[in-house]
């Protein structure tokens, strides 16, 4: 059994993400993405996201965010200060996932002073733009698996 993978040094306000394969728009791959917002004093990490899994945006430890996947720090730039990004993520606390509407993406661009969008769902809007159809899949959370390491 493989053990899953998380950066070293994590900070509350630093964006966090995870590959994920499945969900309710079936064997789509994406990224579920979270919000760093504390350190406890066992240094276990923190992160604030939403997802089909827990049905809300949600506080939970890294290693229940990641499900198993290997995390990195997502690639997004942040344009306000840690502390405002932590309070940003929180203030969403218990506001209910919606696929195209509130879902992790979500969350973390708002937190991080970026927009409430997500990109994987306008990609999404494009597809289905363009003659795709979308199968909902009912049943099981999503499953993770490891992302791809960027070179450079």
């Amino acid at each position: 059994m493989r053990l899953a993978q998380y950066p070293k040094g994590l900070l509350p306000g630093d964006a966090v993400a995870v590959e994920v394969v499945g969900g309710p728009v079936a064997q789509v791959l994406r990224t579920h993405f979270g919000v760093v917002s504390r350190v406890d004093a066992r240094g276990r990490v923190w992160v604030v996201s939403s997802s089909r899994r827990t049905g809300a945006c949600v506080e939970e430890r890294l290693g229940d965010f990641a499900q198993g996947g290997d995390v990195v720090r997502a690639d997004l730039p942040r344009l306000r200060p840690a502390d405002e990004v932590v309070r940003r993520a929180r203030a969403l606390l218990g506001r209910p996932w919606d696929l195209l509407e509130a879902n992790g993406e979500h969350v973390v661009r708002h937190a991080l002073g970026l927009g409430w969008r997500s990109l994987q769902v306008e990609r999404l809007g494009g597809r289905l733009a363009h003659g795709a159809r979308p199968v909902v899949a009912p049943g099981p959370a999503p499953t993770t698996r490891p992302m791809a390491r960027r070179r450079g």
